[in-house]
């Protein structure tokens, strides 16, 4: 059970029930980490024909963790990638099949998030020396959703596995945490199409509470974001990071980002 605020956990799990949810492979302990944060029990898929064919759309889409992505797939050279280019293709299959209808929400763990990077146009660093395998603190933490989780301290830490750093394509993207400059969570949010990415680098489903229990935060205002409980505003202002304007408006990496109860 993760460390949250007991309200943030119920209304989270209604807010998911009958939505549903496809994991992409056979990643069990990601299905399993789904049911138990949201009560939905995600189907896992592996080849793209027959999804298209066989299955209704999924509401929600989750990309896992795994081999590092192809540096072919961001034009640059294999320096220090272990990747799988057939899984690669695969999921590329899965993202260009949902990605058709803008009200998918697609969420990526790990080398899942990678991925969902890759594709909305971002890069990798592919290797950050002294990280893999390290639980460590968050840096630059801004939480931009008007949510009391009842215990903000909980969000200091998180686990690592990864080798590897997001480079964002900076192109409607919302950073959330980063660690030594080095995105560990952000949103995609096209404005014109209403496509949405969630991106989470640690591992939530590895069993450390903290971790976890940041997931779920992001979990519960994504989706009051897609139910319209939540709105996102990106005023073109800049401001100082972190620093506060006089209406609560906070100042994030490259300028406003708002989400406002409606």
């Amino acid at each position: 059970m993760p460390i949250i605020n007991k309200n943030i956990f119920e209304q989270t799990k209604q807010a998911y029930k009958g939505l549903l949810t496809y994991v992409i492979g056979r990643d069990l302990l990601v299905k399993d980490l789904f049911f138990k944060l949201t009560g939905v029990e995600p189907v896992c898929v592996s080849n793209p024909q027959k999804a298209l064919d066989e299955l209704p759309l999924p509401d929600i889409v989750v990309w896992t963790g795994g081999e590092d992505v192809s540096p072919i797939l961001y034009n640059e050279k294999n320096t220090y990638s272990n990747n799988n280019i057939n899984r690669d293709l695969t999921e590329m299959l899965f993202y260009q099949m949902y990605s058709r209808h803008s009200d998918i929400l697609k969420i990526g763990i790990c080398r899942g998030g990678q991925f969902l990077n890759v594709m909305n146009g971002g890069k990798m660093i592919q290797h950050i020396a002294n990280q893999h395998g390290e639980i460590h603190k968050v840096e630059a933490l801004q939480w931009p959703f008007p949510v009391d989780t009842g215990a903000d301290e909980i969000h200091s830490e998180v686990n690592s596995t990864h080798h590897q750093g997001i480079v964002t394509s900076g192109n409607g993207v919302i950073d959330m945490l980063s660690h030594k400059g080095v995105t560990e969570s952000c949103c995609y949010v096209n404005r014109a199409t209403s496509h949405m990415s969630f991106i989470f680098q640690p591992h939530p489903e590895y069993d450390h509470e903290k971790t976890t229990s940041i997931f779920m935060y992001y979990l519960h205002c994504i989706i009051k974001m897609i139910q319209k409980d939540y709105r996102i505003q990106f005023p073109r202002k800049k401001a100082e990071v972190g620093k506060a304007a006089p209406d609560g408006r906070v100042a994030l990496n490259d300028g406003w980002f708002v989400v406002d109860d409606l």
